[in-house]
């Protein structure tokens, strides 16, 4: 009823993946940023810059992908944060269901200048129905950009 307060219908959403260094546990530092394609080069087994296998890899898991799709949003590669998710769709590891690679994945597309491709996902992932996730601060920020961008 009236006065009554309200739970708040955020409080269970999770923290934004930007906001708490990546949901993963690495630092998104802006010097850490710059690393994003030594962390991508890693995660695929490549050749280092000096042409030589990298010394360490990375663990393949849903955790070092959100990091990664993370800091490809944050420097604007919408490319590779795109190509990342679909590598998580790949192994199985569901990433439409995660709100956190789904924010991220939202943002790198707005930041990209796609805003009409960031609304799309926003829409498939945080819409209204079943099954539709809680979109973190990140999400509807950026849902918020790729409005403001649109013609």
């Amino acid at each position: 009823g009236r006065g009554r307060e309200r739970p708040d219908q955020y409080s269970n959403a999770p923290k934004s993946s930007l906001q708490d260094g990546g949901a993963a546990g690495v630092d998104l530092a802006p010097a850490a940023l710059s690393q994003w394609h030594r962390a991508l080069r890693l995660l695929a087994g490549e050749e280092g810059e000096d042409g030589g296998k990298e010394d360490a890899t990375l663990e393949e898991s849903p955790r070092t992908y959100r990091a990664a799709i993370t800091a490809a949003a944050w420097t604007g590669h919408w490319q590779e944060a795109t190509a990342l998710e679909r590598r998580m769709r790949e192994r199985g590891w569901a990433p439409e269901r995660d709100p956190l690679v789904q924010g991220a994945l939202v943002a790198a597309l707005a930041a990209g200048g796609r805003p009409r491709e960031a609304l799309r996902t926003y829409e498939e992932a945080f819409g209204r129905g079943e099954g539709a996730l809680a979109p973190d601060v990140v999400a509807a920020n950026a849902a918020l950009r790729a409005c403001a961008a649109l013609p």
